[in-house]
């Protein structure tokens, strides 16, 4: 099933993962170093207090 919801901290290792592919290998984000799961829970923490954060979900694997 495809389904775009709002995130939670419990998406954070699968936030991590993908975000983590661009970190590496293009120039889309300054971040030089690869983010940690628990650095990607802070950050939804601290971003879903005050604006929305929505995920792609398919068949249970967040893709986007």
């Amino acid at each position: 099933m495809k389904l775009i919801r709002t995130v939670s901290s419990g998406d954070a290792a699968s936030i991590a993962r993908l975000y983590n592919y661009y970190v590496q290998n293009t120039t889309v984000t300054f971040e030089e170093e690869p983010v940690s799961e628990r650095e990607m829970a802070r950050r939804i923490d601290d971003i879903t207090g005050q604006y929305p954060w929505l995920v792609y979900e398919d068949d249970g694997i967040i893709t986007g």
